[in-house]
């Protein structure tokens, strides 16, 4: 098993008020690694639920419009992989809601086994965050987030959409909450024959159709204003013909399943704050060299438990200090 331990990484942020305030905080804000002010000198930009909730295109696509990022794709909702600062896709540190999720098999995250529509933000670091997120962020890191707030408000929203090729899209997202309680589910699909023709040719993609299904969901408990229990679960099953070139006809399929489970407590004092996350992460994925001959088949499993603890301490209200264990 291998234990990765990150001790005591320091930050101070530094805020500006128009008044001094007094020796008692009036209100302690929990900061993420991704802060703009715990990474005070890095660039750090957010894509919000209306442009995530509001696409059905593949979220490779979807992130390399918004973001200007080189994402690695062959294809239409084939393999997806992104590039950072000139750094490879196993050296982008790729998390949800503060834990690394890439792959334990290939060490990099496939962004069309995503769905865009699940997430309410998507945090973007740019440089180097190894201190902070571990040495897999060499070039920068992604946030995928859920977003809880405790305020009374009921949402609906549904999605549907149809394209050429014989693709289709539908995602349902439901929400409630109250000054206690906060439940989110979502639920989508993605399907597509992909069979569009080659430029100034007879030809078509003949081995490119593709289809998705997720399903996520979001649940937290506040008993009083300092404490806060939270439960997040992401299921994703992909099944895919992988397209070939005009001169490299392809007949290979991939099949890809997710699962993570991840489980939080957030502590806001007076003067300090705590959070704890416990994961459990699965993947499973099933490749055939010629999706015609079964037997030609080549598999992988992973199981991940990750736990990790976060502790800020304020001195004052415009300076903190910050410290971190990982396991």
């Amino acid at each position: 098993m291998k234990v990765t331990t990150l001790l005591c990484f320091f930050c101070f942020g530094l805020a500006y008020t128009q008044n001094e305030l007094p020796n008692q905080l009036d209100e302690i804000v929990l900061r993420g690694n991704f802060s703009p002010l715990v990474s005070s000198g890095y660039q750090v930009n957010v894509i919000s639920d209306s442009i995530l909730g509001q696409n059905f295109e593949s979220f490779g696509n979807l992130l390399q419009k918004q973001s200007n990022f080189y994402f690695k794709q062959n294809g239409n909702g084939m393999v997806s992989s992104i590039s950072l600062r000139g750094t490879s896709a196993s050296q982008t540190g790729v998390y949800w809601n503060g834990i690394a999720i890439n792959s334990a098999l290939n060490g990099q995250t496939d962004f069309n086994s995503l769905q865009a529509s699940g997430f309410d933000e998507v945090e973007i670091r740019k440089g180097g965050g190894s201190v902070l997120l571990g040495s897999g962020a060499i070039g920068g890191a992604l946030n995928l987030k859920d977003k809880v707030v405790f305020s009374p408000q009921k949402k609906v929203m549904m999605s549907l959409g149809a394209g050429s090729f014989n693709t289709y899209y539908g995602n349902l997202k439901a929400l409630f909450s109250t000054e206690k309680l906060f439940f989110k589910i979502s639920g989508g699909a993605l399907k597509s024959n992909n069979d569009y023709p080659f430029s100034g040719t007879d030809l078509k993609n003949e081995n490119g159709a593709y289809r998705n299904y997720s399903f996520s969901s979001a649940l937290s408990y506040r008993p009083n204003e300092k404490h806060s229990i939270s439960l997040h679960s992401i299921l994703f099953d992909n099944d895919r013909n992988l397209s070939g070139t005009l001169s490299s006809e392809s007949r290979s399929k991939l099949y890809n399943k997710d699962q993570r489970l991840l489980i939080e407590w957030k502590y806001l004092g007076n003067r300090y704050t705590s959070s704890l996350k416990a994961a459990f992460l699965y993947e499973d994925f099933s490749y055939l060299f010629d999706k015609n001959v079964k037997d030609q088949e080549s598999f992988g499993k992973s199981n991940r438990i990750i736990g990790k603890y976060d502790f800020s301490y304020f001195l004052k209200h415009e300076m903190f200090f910050k410290a971190g264990l990982e396991l």
